[in-house]
């Protein structure tokens, strides 16, 4: 089907519909900006993959937002803002929907406020187990190691590498997951959570001596380019003691296609910040930004029995 459903200016996450964006009396509903009207239309890909897009008029600024749903991107929408006005914009629309979905589950739902699911249903514990081994093996975390975890969440993971080590930072700017990382992932006074911005952290922190190590799981490919680029370039400058960072979870864009099968894409959301699964990048794409920024990226293989090693990969990065 292609059709238009009707008009909203509000977004519910409803799993048990199946549908992002649409609620139980089958009107649509759509993250629009205040001052916005958005029609919408909808698409269904296949039975359990459907596109709904509202168009966003805004009456003080313009850009166009979709909310979408592919398999493997846990319980809801997102807002795909295509960044015409600013990075900020951009960053807010994720923050946004990240905003909407973790509120949307249960309280003690931790995996699934993350988005780590597939079809809506939170992924095993073998899988987070995966996730967690990659990442202390990859950063060789050591009792003496202090983390800095960017776009940490909730603080579910982030609590599985501080146990590795000293202690650390969890840095988010969604108050909803820092509010249930801060009440249910702080064991020791060496650890913390804070609500911000990454790159704004990154920029303006004055607490950067410490810290060894870093990590930023699922989480990079949502910055915009310069942004991206700017937080790896403030790590090397700014935090003089991280010798090693790990970007966990990023889309290759030469295996899109194995995500996406024959399912419709909209054209160009490979390069799109604010789209689901944010920018895909090439590993070749990933030697070039850190060669850029002082790193040397080398890229670790995921575990062939990880639910996600078919499209993603990780990376190490370390000093020039």
């Amino acid at each position: 089907m292609d059709k238009p459903i009707g008009w909203g200016a509000s977004v519910r996450h409803n799993s048990e519909d199946g549908v992002a964006g649409l609620r139980h009396d089958g009107l649509p509903s759509c993250a629009a900006l205040p001052g916005t009207v958005a029609p919408f239309h909808a698409r269904q890909f296949a039975d359990d993959v459907f596109e709904i897009r509202c168009h966003v008029r805004p009456l003080a600024s313009g850009f166009g937002a979709s909310l979408s749903r592919h398999p493997g991107i846990g319980g809801g929408g997102s807002c795909a803002v295509i960044p015409k006005e600013s990075r900020r914009a951009a960053r807010a629309c994720v923050r946004d929907s990240y905003e909407m979905h973790a509120r949307a589950c249960a309280p003690d739902n931790f995996y699934a406020q993350v988005k780590h699911t597939v079809a809506g249903t939170p992924v095993s514990p073998e899988q987070i187990a995966m996730i967690v081994q990659s990442v202390r093996s990859g950063l060789s975390l050591e009792a003496a190691d202090r983390v800095l975890d960017l776009c940490c969440g909730n603080g579910a993971l982030t609590t599985e590498f501080f146990a590795a080590c000293g202690g650390g930072l969890g840095v988010d700017f969604c108050e909803t997951l820092i509010t249930v990382a801060n009440r249910h992932f702080v064991r020791r006074p060496q650890e913390a959570f804070r609500l911000q911005d990454v790159v704004d952290y990154a920029r303006n922190a004055d607490d950067t001596a410490g810290f060894t190590k870093a990590v930023c799981h699922g989480g990079f490919q949502y910055l915009p380019p310069a942004d991206a680029q700017e937080l790896l370039e403030l790590l090397r400058q700014r935090f003089v003691e991280v010798k090693r960072v790990f970007l966990g979870n990023l889309p290759d864009k030469r295996r899109i296609d194995a995500f996406f099968g024959d399912r419709d894409r909209v054209a160009g959301i490979e390069n799109d910040s604010a789209s689901p699964l944010g920018i895909w990048r090439t590993e070749d794409e990933i030697h070039s930004l850190s060669a850029k920024t002082g790193w040397t990226a080398t890229i670790l293989p995921m575990n062939a029995r990880y639910y996600a090693a078919h499209y993603r990969y990780d990376v190490l990065l370390k000093r020039r």
